[in-house]
């Protein structure tokens, strides 16, 4: 998330909230801007490289079961503070995070429990905001 990262621009390629046992949350444009003019496209950018990264990683472990992971990215309001003293660091929350949070867990519900594929699960909204041919790469479940 840190690759790109300019201070005198105030750009990253995402911010990461917090991590959660296995999993994380991060957010894309906020705090930081985002590294292009399409949030949607940079999201969709980096989710590939975080499937990347756990694919090529994994491979070290030779697990006889897959190890993938499951991605929720949702496009809404997002809050957050500075803290004025203690650690720095922002602390976010808001709607985009719970949608985000909720499409990532409906893999189980999709895919009756079947945990040997990636998943990136988007918001209409997030679809709607890529650009065409990247959008294309993905289907209408319900």
């Amino acid at each position: 998330m840190a690759e790109g990262y300019d201070g005198i621009s105030l750009q990253a390629n995402a911010y990461r909230i917090k991590e959660m046992g296995d999993g994380f949350l991060c957010s894309i444009g906020y705090p930081f801007r985002s590294k292009t003019e399409n949030p949607a496209n940079d999201a969709l950018d980096i989710a590939k490289k975080f499937i990347q990264t756990l694919t090529r990683e994994s491979q070290i472990l030779h697990s006889e079961v897959p190890i993938c992971c499951s991605i929720g990215i949702a496009l809404d309001t997002l809050t957050g503070f500075y803290p004025e003293s203690g650690t720095k660091k922002y602390d976010l929350f808001g709607p985009a995070i719970v949608l985000a949070t909720r499409y990532e867990a409906m893999r189980k519900a999709l895919f009756n429990g079947e945990m040997d594929r990636n998943v990136i699960i988007i918001q209409d909204v997030v679809y709607a905001a890529l650009t065409r041919a990247i959008g294309r790469a993905f289907r209408r479940l319900i």
